[in-house]
C-alpha cells in the first residue's frame, strides 16, 4: 500500500480535509477494512454484487475512475457493492478512494441515469450499428445466450443447476463480434416484419437466427407463416399459433410470459420433428409447466422439405 493509503487506514479512514487518491489496489483484505466502516448505510444489491464479483474473477472488471467515497469522520458513503464484490471474488481491483467528504453528501450519490446495456452496445458498435438497432440486438442477444446456456426464457431455471446466469455488456459485445450476421438478420427482421409483427422484434429475431443455425429459409418460412400468417393452411399447428399470437396481442387471451416463450419453442419442435401438422388439436399446443424447459432442436430433413416445398 502507499503512504497515503498506510496513512488514512492508521487514522480509521478519517480525514479532516477532501483528499483523493488515485489508482488504489483494492484487495479483498483492504475491502473488508473499509466495509468494517460501513454504518448506516443503504442495503446492498445482491444482483450487482453478483454481477460484479463475476467480472472481477474472469478478469473483467476495468478501472474506470470510480471512487470508493468515504466522510471526514470515517464512514463509507459509496462503493459497499464494489467492495463486497471484491471479497466475494478474491480478486484485487483497482479504484479511487476520495476521504474527508462531507457526511451529507451521501444523498447526491448515484442520483444520475443508469448507463442501459444498449447503450453502451451502441457506444461499442458505432460504426456498425444504427442506435434505434442496439436495443433489438441487446435484447435478442440476451436471449440467445440464455438459450445457448441452458436457461428458459424468463426463470432463468437452468438445466444444469450449478451454473449462474449473468449477461454483461462484455459478453452481448463479444457475442455480436463473433456473429456479425446478426446485424443483417436484425434489419432482415424488421424490414420484414415491423409493425405488422404480433411478437415483439427482439423475440423475432433471437428465433430467426437460433433457426438460421439450422436453416435459415426454414425458418424464413416458419415465422413467416406464424407470425404473419402468410401462406397458411386450416388445421396447421402454424394456424393455431399465430390464432393464438393474435389474441396474446390483442390481450384477448391470457398466458404468463413463461407459457408463450416456452410454447413457441414447443411449435418450433413439434412442427421440425413432425412436420406442418404435428399439432392439429389447438389446445395441445400450449406449453404445460409439467413439461421440461424446451430448446430450440434441429428440424428434420423431410420436416423442412415440407415447409419449402
Amino acid at each position: 500500500m502507499t503512504d497515503a493509503i498506510v496513512d488514512l487506514v492508521d487514522n480509521k479512514f478519517k480525514a479532516p480535509e477532501p483528499i483523493t487518491i488515485d489508482r488504489v489496489k483494492i484487495s479483498p483484505a483492504l475491502a473488508s477494512q473499509l466495509l468494517e466502516i460501513n454504518i448506516d448505510n443503504i442495503p446492498p444489491v445482491t444482483s450487482k454484487i453478483v454481477l460484479y464479483a463475476d467480472a472481477m474473477r474472469n478478469g473483467r472488471w476495468k478501472y474506470n475512475g470510480d471512487s470508493i467515497r468515504i466522510s471526514s469522520d470515517g464512514r463509507l458513503l459509496d462503493g459497499q457493492n464494489r467492495l463486497l464484490a471484491c471479497v466475494e471474488s478474491g480478486a484485487t481491483i483497482e479504484s479511487n478512494i476520495v476521504a474527508g467528504l462531507e457526511d451529507d453528501v451521501f444523498n447526491t450519490i448515484d442520483q444520475g441515469r443508469v448507463r442501459q446495456k444498449a447503450h453502451l452496445l451502441a457506444r461499442n458498435f458505432q460504426d456498425s450499428i444504427r442506435p434505434s438497432e442496439a436495443s433489438m440486438l441487446n435484447t435478442a442477444i440476451t436471449k440467445i445466450l440464455k438459450h445457448d446456456r441452458g436457461f428458459s426464457q424468463t426463470t432463468n431455471i437452468a438445466r444444469n443447476a450449478s451454473k449462474s446466469m449473468i449477461v454483461t455488456t462484455d459478453d452481448i459485445s463479444y457475442y455480436l463480434l463473433e456473429n456479425p450476421d446478426m446485424i443483417e438478420q436484425a434489419r432482415y427482421v424488421k424490414n420484414r416484419f415491423g409493425s405488422r409483427s404480433i411478437l415483439p422484434i427482439p423475440t423475432v429475431l433471437y428465433m430467426y437466427h437460433i433457426g438460421s443455425r439450422f436453416d435459415q429459409l426454414y425458418t424464413s418460412k416458419f415465422l413467416d407463416k406464424m407470425v404473419l400468417g402468410i401462406g397458411l393452411s386450416d388445421s396447421e399447428t402454424l394456424m393455431h399459433m399465430n390464432k393464438f399470437l393474435i389474441r396474446l396481442k390483442v390481450k384477448t387471451l391470457k398466458w404468463s410470459a413463461a407459457e408463450r416463450e416456452n410454447t413457441l419453442i414447443k411449435a418450433w419442435n413439434s412442427v421440425g420433428r413432425s412436420g406442418l401438422y404435428s399439432i392439429v388439436h389447438a389446445n395441445n399446443i400450449k406449453y404445460r409447466n409439467s413439461e421440461p424447459t424446451p430448446f430450440f432442436q434441429e428440424p428434420k430433413p423431410e420436416s423442412i422439405e415440407q415447409m419449402l416445398g
